[in-house]
C-alpha cells in the first residue's frame, strides 16, 4: 500500500513494508537506501540495502540514480521521510519512504 502527501511543491510517498518485501522479490527490485547511522546499521540490514547516513545525503545524493525506484529506510520512518522529501526536491521521481522504518520491517535481515 502506498500513500502520497504534498509538502509545498514536493510529493512524499510512503510505502508499506510488506509491499517493499513483495517488490524486492520482483524482476526489477528497488534500491533500498538505508539512511541510519553506521552503529544502527550494525543491528541488521535489509539484504542489498545501501548505507548512506542522512547527514551525508546532501553531499552524496548525486551517487544515486534519479530514475531508479528507491525505497528509503531508517529506524522508525522519520529520517526516511526527510530524506524522501530532500531527494524529491532534487528531481528523484520514484522515491518512497518505508512506513515505520526497520521497527516495522518483517522481511529478511542480514548482519552487515
Amino acid at each position: 500500500m502506498e500513500w502520497t502527501a504534498r509538502y509545498g511543491p514536493y510529493k512524499w510517498t510512503e510505502i508499506d513494508p510488506a509491499e517493499v518485501v513483495r517488490r524486492l522479490g520482483s524482476a526489477q527490485p528497488p534500491l533500498v537506501l538505508d539512511v541510519r547511522e553506521p552503529r544502527e546499521h550494525q543491528e541488521g540490514v535489509i539484504p542489498g540495502a545501501v548505507l548512506l547516513p542522512l547527514g551525508q545525503l546532501p553531499t552524496r545524493f548525486a551517487e544515486l540514480n534519479k530514475e531508479q525506484e528507491t525505497v528509503v529506510v531508517c529506524a522508525h520512518g522519520m529520517r526516511s521521510a526527510d530524506a524522501t522529501l530532500f531527494l524529491a526536491a532534487r528531481g528523484f521521481t520514484q522515491v518512497k519512504s518505508m512506513a515505520g522504518g526497520m521497527s516495522h520491517w518483517t522481511g529478511p535481515v542480514q548482519q552487515p
